[in-house]
């Protein structure tokens, strides 16, 4: 897709017009929380299906709360944006929804003000059977980090 479009504070932008501060509390601590969504696109309903969509809207709403950012939209205008952008675009395929609830401005790690949010669908086709021959997978030595010091379950940037 040549132009792809994105919903960047509340409208649908070119993806390269979409910027932050650089010295936003995002670029400079990661101060973000995030989601990856995929969505299926079927022919014969010619509908996109997003996996498991208000699961992970609900933890995206719980990752703010854990990071006491005031996210400013609802999971049902998510929702809603989600399905503009998507439209807008005018993806006939699979596509992965990359989202992020961002602080802009410039501050630091205790700003207050509103967070804001893009949603950026991306074209991604399904993994065939075919292409996941041969794979293999291990266990890391790595541990997980703690929940006391950079909670995992917060979908964050900085983790």
């Amino acid at each position: 897709m040549t132009k792809r479009l994105i919903w960047f504070k509340g409208q649908c932008v070119p993806s390269d017009q979409a910027m932050v501060n650089a010295l936003s509390p995002t670029a400079q601590f990661g101060l973000n929380v995030f989601e990856g969504i995929r969505g299926y696109w079927c022919s014969a309903t010619e509908q996109i299906y997003i996996f498991r969509l208000y699961d992970h809207l609900a933890r995206l709403h719980q990752s703010c709360k854990l990071l006491s950012l005031d996210m400013p939209y609802s999971i049902e205008k998510t929702e809603g944006f989600i399905r503009d952008v998507i439209l807008q675009n005018g993806y006939r395929e699979d596509i992965a929804l990359r989202m992020t609830v961002f602080m802009d401005d410039e501050g630091t790690w205790n700003t207050v003000r509103p967070a804001d949010m893009f949603i950026a669908p991306i074209a991604a086709r399904r993994k065939s059977a075919e292409t996941l021959k041969g794979l293999s997978a291990t266990v890391s030595s790595w541990r997980r980090i703690d929940d006391l010091s950079m909670p995992p379950r917060i979908k964050c940037g900085a983790n």
